[in-house]
């Protein structure tokens, strides 16, 4: 029995040496930093889309050796025309971000964000931050410590009437005297918003309400959203119609223009003055792809005395702008 007891010894203490260079929650590796450690943001030039979801930057190490170490992150508010907070969502102006003792090379570390859907065409907007490592980690910054993040506007088209004008909408009247306008009448959370009323009017309404001249060329996957409410009952007809046209010349009377009509994408209120979502009205067919399109909504009533309401707000046109 003795002798088998000593046979054994050897195995033991050598398993023990094996153990004893492991690392398992506390163990004797030593807890360096790899010769040459460095991070590198990996990608210095990032183009987002507003609106669109989360966006993501990533930060990669090379050679972390066994050491938990921190890359501190500053967003250089005086070199970014986005503001924090407003048009991004979820990024700090400085943070520390940790790559723990089991990173590898490669292994990445990710700032999330959200660039907010501003629903105005205020033009694009930009988001300069960088990187950099504590002079004690002993970890370095590599070719990549700043990145620059273009945020391209992907709004067409936004009006709410919140001024209480029309706006960029034009309005023109072909017939009867009373025309597109605004109002906050009925108290709707989205008051005030743009109206059109043929009744007691002196005749029969013909009125228009139309944007401005939206270059589809610079976009793709354009799409309208608009909230439309309907008060009363016209028995000859709806009453409101959403059109397009390529070739209309952004002033003047509009049926000397070729329009087609999207009416048949739309929900339309049914009544009570209950404002609802028109859906997502595709304009992004072929035949609209043009550097002057019109949306225009079309009021008409029956008689003076036969005459629905319509209001519509939030009138929003979106597309996908190229990222090159």
């Amino acid at each position: 029995m003795r002798r088998f007891c000593c046979s054994l010894l050897p195995v033991l203490v050598a398993g023990l040496v094996l153990f004893a260079g492991c690392d398992s929650g506390g163990g004797t590796v030593p807890g360096n930093l790899g010769e040459n450690t460095t991070v590198n943001l990996t990608e210095p030039n990032v183009t987002v889309i507003e609106g669109r979801g989360t966006d993501t930057l990533s930060i990669e190490v090379t050679d972390p050796g066994y050491k938990e170490f921190g890359v501190d992150v500053s967003v250089d508010e005086s070199q970014s025309t986005a503001v924090l907070g407003e048009d991004v969502q979820g990024l700090p102006a400085d943070t520390t971000i940790i790559f723990p003792r089991s990173a590898t090379t490669g292994s990445v570390q990710n700032l999330i964000f959200d660039v907010t859907e501003d629903r105005e065409a205020l033009g694009d907007l930009t988001l300069s931050l960088s990187i950099a490592t504590a002079d004690t980690s002993g970890a370095t910054v590599g070719e990549s410590g700043v990145s620059t993040v273009s945020i391209l506007d992907n709004d067409l088209l936004w009006a709410d009437f919140s001024d209480d004008e029309l706006p960029p909408m034009m309005a023109y009247s072909v017939a009867s005297n009373n025309d597109w306008g605004t109002s906050s009448e009925g108290g709707a959370d989205n008051a005030p918003y743009a109206v059109a009323n043929g009744f007691e009017a002196d005749a029969p309404s013909n009125d228009w309400l139309i944007s401005p001249a939206l270059n589809f060329n610079d976009f793709g996957g354009e799409t309208l959203t608009f909230l439309n409410a309907k008060g009363f009952n016209d028995s000859g007809r709806r009453g409101l119609q959403v059109k397009v046209s390529t070739d209309y010349s952004g002033s003047g009377d509009p049926t000397n223009a070729t329009w087609t009509d999207v009416s048949d994408q739309v929900t339309f209120s049914e009544g009570d003055f209950n404002f609802v979502e028109s859906g997502e009205v595709d304009l992004s067919d072929s035949q609209f792809q043009s550097d002057a399109v019109y949306v225009a909504f079309q009021y008409q009533s029956s008689g003076p005395f036969n005459a629905a309401t319509w209001e519509v707000d939030n009138i929003q046109v979106t597309g996908t702008p190229p990222i090159n």
